[in-house]
C-alpha cells in the first residue's frame, strides 16, 4: 500500500501524521483567543502575499523598463534638439525668452501650414527646409574655419 503517515489515495482521509484541527473550545474566552491567533496568522500570510505580489510587479517592471527608458531618452533628446533650434534661430533672444509669445508664434506657424493659403503648405515647407539646410551648412563651414585657425587640423600647420 503506502508508507505510514501518507494520505490514502482516492479517499478524503488524512494521514495520521498530518496535524488535526483542534476541537473548538467550550468557553468564549478560549474561542476569542483562538480567533485572535488565527487572525494574526491570516494577517501575516496576507502581508507576505502582498509583498510577493509587489516583488513580482517590480520584476515585471524591470523587464519592461529598458524599452520605456529608451523611448523616454529618445523623446528627451528630441525636445532638447527642438529647444536648441529655437535658440540657434535667435527666436528666444528676439522674444526675450517670453514662452507665451514663442508658443503663440509656433501656433501661427501651424495655422499657416494648416490653412489652404497661397502658396500651398508643401511649398512653404520646402522653402523652410532649404533655408534651414543653408543655415546648417553655413554653421558647419564657420566651425571648420574656426577649427583650422586654432590649430584644430594638424595638416594645416
Amino acid at each position: 500500500m503506502g508508507q505510514p503517515g501518507m494520505d490514502i489515495p482516492g479517499t478524503d482521509m488524512p494521514s495520521l501524521d498530518s496535524p488535526q484541527p483542534e476541537p473548538l473550545p467550550h468557553s468564549r474566552h478560549l474561542l476569542g483567543q483562538r480567533l485572535r491567533q488565527e487572525l494574526r496568522i491570516c494577517s501575516t500570510a496576507l502581508r507576505r502575499i502582498k509583498q510577493a505580489r509587489a516583488r513580482r510587479r517590480k520584476a515585471e517592471a524591470m523587464t519592461n523598463t529598458r524599452e520605456w527608458q529608451k523611448a523616454r531618452r529618445a523623446r528627451t533628446r528630441l525636445l532638447i534638439e527642438y529647444g536648441g533650434l529655437i535658440v540657434k534661430a535667435g527666436i528666444a533672444d528676439l522674444l526675450e525668452d517670453d514662452r507665451a509669445s514663442l508658443l503663440g508664434g509656433l501656433y501661427s506657424l501651424c495655422d499657416q501650414l494648416a490653412e489652404h493659403a497661397d502658396p500651398p503648405a508643401e511649398i512653404v515647407k520646402l522653402r523652410w527646409r532649404r533655408r534651414g539646410l543653408r543655415a546648417f551648412d553655413e554653421a558647419r563651414a564657420s566651425e571648420e574655419k574656426a577649427g583650422n585657425r586654432t590649430g584644430g587640423n594638424p595638416a594645416s600647420v
